[in-house]
């Protein structure tokens, strides 16, 4: 029987002294999986601003995260060998002509 999985994110707005982040506003990696961004503080009420700025620095850590468990779940399956994308349109293709 299989284990339920739980996901979890937690986010963290701060002020500090830092410097913006550079012109591209690109995210920053501060450690395995954690990503951070520096806006600004005359973006501290721009609503548009600030939700560009959680969904920009929370993408690269979701596809860190997803990245990290399917490949853990792929050394759980005995002689695998293919990666995931392969499997999978193995599958559906399978399913497809039957």
């Amino acid at each position: 029987m299989s284990r339920n999985l739980e996901l979890k994110i937690r986010i963290e707005m701060s002020e500090i002294d830092a410097p913006v982040s550079g012109q591209s506003d690109e995210p920053e990696a501060i450690g395995v999986g954690q990503f951070r961004l520096v806006l600004n503080g005359d973006k501290s009420l721009d609503i548009d601003a600030l939700e560009a700025g959680l969904l920009s620095t929370s993408y690269p850590a979701i596809r860190h995260a997803l990245g990290q468990h399917l490949a853990d779940e792929l050394k759980k399956i005995p002689n695998s060998n293919a990666s995931y994308s392969r499997r999978a349109s193995r599958g559906a293709s399978q399913s497809l002509s039957s």
